[in-house]
């Protein structure tokens, strides 16, 4: 009897380690895209699959809705609306219920926190604009950065811990001109701010959500348009700077412009809209490009209609079923 018992407790501790070990070991799985689309007449946000099929519209305002940004969990959307004339952001579910307004000053640019219950957003000024974080439940508005009404701070996006905010920086003091661009970072607990790049666009920065990841996204102004390029958190390019070209194949000699670029959850592609001139009469739609291969893959081809703003669900495989293996029969 004893033997047996040792015999079942050894089974039982081979089985638990070996679903532990599996949970953890299972790598992410990319989920939904969602976007910014013209094609009901004006701009609304979309999602859909990540090879572009299952195309679902989830806001139906008489205004614009723009700058999509997915909650953590991947069941949320915060974004911005341009209704009655007033930038707000809004939070509303992936399936389009349960749409609130969580602010409503001139505020643009939602990038959910790691932790799901603060969202980082810039505030324009009568001359400017601060960076902001505020609570999911419209509590605890904090000033990040402040641009003392004389620099826009903008496109704030949070470090994979939560301890940073990455933010493009342009200021229209000591003469600078209007299109020089920084891309600057803020530590939270010390308020202390450090610039990392420059660059001479908007560049819209995505931190790659990996864990312990300082790999970051931007786009950057060439000769005959943008493209996007990897950077790591120092400022550093990385080896293989360019996720995307402006000599790729299927672009020729034409002008291309990549922007807005998001990370898959896995880490292996990147979703970003470019628009091409002399292609889809030059119309913006949302591409993948597999960063191994450079391989590229239009989801939204059309020549009807603009998407722009590309942003990539953070979903995550579900742990395994406690009854796996089991046969339910």
């Amino acid at each position: 009897m004893l033997r047996f018992t040792l015999y079942l407790l050894i089974m039982l501790l081979v089985v638990t380690f070996g679903r532990a070990e599996a949970q953890q070991t299972q790598p992410p799985q990319n989920g939904r895209i969602a976007f910014v689309s013209n094609r009901s007449g004006n701009d609304q946000i979309y999602t859909m699959n990540d090879d572009g099929t299952d195309i679902q519209q989830i806001t139906f305002d008489g205004w614009s809705n723009i700058d999509p940004n997915w909650s953590p969990d991947g069941s949320r959307i915060a974004y911005v609306s341009r209704g009655s004339g007033i930038l707000s952001i809004n939070i509303i579910d992936s399936d389009g219920l349960n749409n609130t307004t969580l602010t409503n000053v001139a505020d643009v640019d939602p990038n959910w926190s790691p932790t799901g219950d603060k969202i980082a957003f810039s505030r324009y000024t009568d001359n400017g604009s601060d960076i902001y974080i505020i609570n999911t439940d419209g509590s605890g508005l904090t000033k990040v950065v402040d641009g003392h009404n004389a620099a826009y701070n903008i496109q704030p996006t949070w470090s994979p811990d939560g301890t940073h905010l990455l933010y493009v920086y342009n200021t229209k003091l000591s003469g600078e001109p209007r299109s020089s661009f920084k891309i600057r970072i803020v530590d939270l607990a010390t308020g202390q701010e450090s610039t990392i790049y420059a660059v001479n666009t908007e560049a819209g920065p995505d931190w790659s959500g990996q864990q312990q990841s300082e790999e970051i996204l931007i786009y950057y102004n060439g000769l005959t348009g943008s493209f996007i390029v990897r950077l790591d958190d120092d400022g550093t390019t990385l080896p293989g700077i360019a996720v995307t070209t402006q000599s790729d194949p299927f672009v020729g000699t034409t002008s291309r412009y990549d922007r807005d670029p998001s990370w898959s959850p896995d880490g292996t592609q990147v979703v970003f809209s470019t628009s091409i001139s002399g292609i889809n009469d030059g119309d913006s739609d949302i591409y993948v490009v597999d960063i191994a291969s450079g391989t590229m893959t239009n989801l939204t081809p059309n020549n009807d209609s603009e998407e722009i703003m590309p942003d990539w669900q953070p979903v995550f495989n579900d742990p395994p079923s406690t009854d796996a293996g089991t046969d339910p029969h």
